[in-house]
């Protein structure tokens, strides 16, 4: 059995003495005599620089660090800065003064050329005020509403009445219209933009821009009654009593096809076909015609037919445009625009 035993104190396996970085152990016999004394390094002391690395890891406010370069950076421009002050202070005036024009001429010049290519990008204003974004009496036509604009650029006799949108017109009611003058011995030309009525409203906008329809049936009721109260504008109240009118949409069909009896007016549908037109007119009707896009609309719009015929050229009022007014139109030049075709004459 053995009865070696161990003394001293010992460390954390329970084996001898430990003095710092060694332990060391005495065992004895079973008479109690030293067996031997075994030296034991238990640790390896790191080198002095693991040491120092380790401390200030742990001790990072102690820790050396580069001196900062911002303060060395903000001298520096001072420095410069008062050196030029110095420089500017020292120079004469005349001097300066030449450097400051040579910096204002560089300017003119750059400023110069920059005119000159914007000139050439512009393009020319033409001399009768379409396309513009000032008339000549200084209007700024960019603030009109597009329809109008439109209106202004297409058809010059409409740009009166145009330009009173800015004084914004105060519309009279149709029974302060006076048309007596109008020689009712021939179909009258009335135009929807009229200052007379054009600024009335009517389904949802200008009469201006919306009233062809009235207009055109208008000028069939003179016509054909003599009564030149039925001016554009009553028509087209009648038209709105009567719910013959699509608010945004302008006039409904139906106030030719219906509505014309409370006109005293007889009205009959014709065919897409130039030979019942020509015989319409040849009996003393006028005819009215719906048109969609093409020479007179990009949308809808009506006009009156009042003469002619169709293989050299019927007479029109075109209650928008004189330009077509003063026209011939044939009907293979207008066949493929007709929408609808009416013919009126007194009920």
């Amino acid at each position: 059995m053995d009865t070696r035993r161990s003394e001293g104190r010992t460390t954390g396996d329970g084996r001898g003495y430990s003095y710092g970085d060694r332990q060391e152990y005495r065992e004895y016999d079973e008479f109690g005599s030293p067996v031997a004394t075994q030296p034991r390094q238990t640790a390896q002391r790191r080198p002095a620089s693991q040491q120092r690395a380790a401390y200030e890891r742990r001790q990072p406010q102690r820790r050396g660090s580069q001196p900062s370069t911002k303060p060395f950076i903000v001298g520096a421009g001072l420095f410069i800065a008062c050196v030029v002050a110095l420089v500017m202070a020292m120079m004469p005036r005349d001097a300066r003064a030449k450097d400051t024009d040579a910096d204002a001429d560089t300017q003119q010049q750059t400023d110069t050329q920059g005119q000159d290519a914007q000139d050439e990008n512009t393009p020319d204003t033409p001399e009768d005020g379409s396309g513009a974004d000032t008339d000549a009496q200084g209007h700024d036509l960019s603030l009109l509403p597009e329809a109008m604009r439109t209106l202004y650029d297409k058809v010059p006799a409409a740009r009166e009445w145009v330009l009173a949108w800015y004084d914004f017109p105060k519309p009279v009611t149709s029974d302060q219209i006076d048309l007596s003058t109008l020689d009712t011995s021939r179909v009258p030309e009335l135009y929807q933009w009229d200052l007379r009525w054009g600024y009335a409203r009517y389904a949802g906008n200008f009469f201006g821009l919306s009233g062809c329809g009235p207009t055109a049936l208008s000028m069939v009721a003179i016509y054909f009654t003599k009564d030149t109260a039925l001016n554009p504008q009553r028509v087209g109240e009648y038209a709105e009593e009567n719910k013959y009118t699509d608010s945004g949409n302008g006039t409904a069909w139906t106030l030719f096809s219906q509505g014309a009896a409370g006109l005293g007016l007889r009205s009959t549908e014709l065919p897409l076909d130039q030979s019942r037109v020509d015989a319409a007119l040849a009996a003393g009707d006028l005819v009215v015609m719906i048109m969609g896009e093409g020479d007179f609309t990009t949308t809808g719009h009506y006009i009156v037919v009042t003469g002619g015929d169709g293989t050299n050229g019927y007479t029109v009022h075109d209650p928008n445009n004189p330009d077509n007014t003063a026209k011939l139109w044939t009907f293979a030049q207008i066949q493929t625009q007709i929408r609808n075709i009416w013919a009126f004459n007194k009920a």
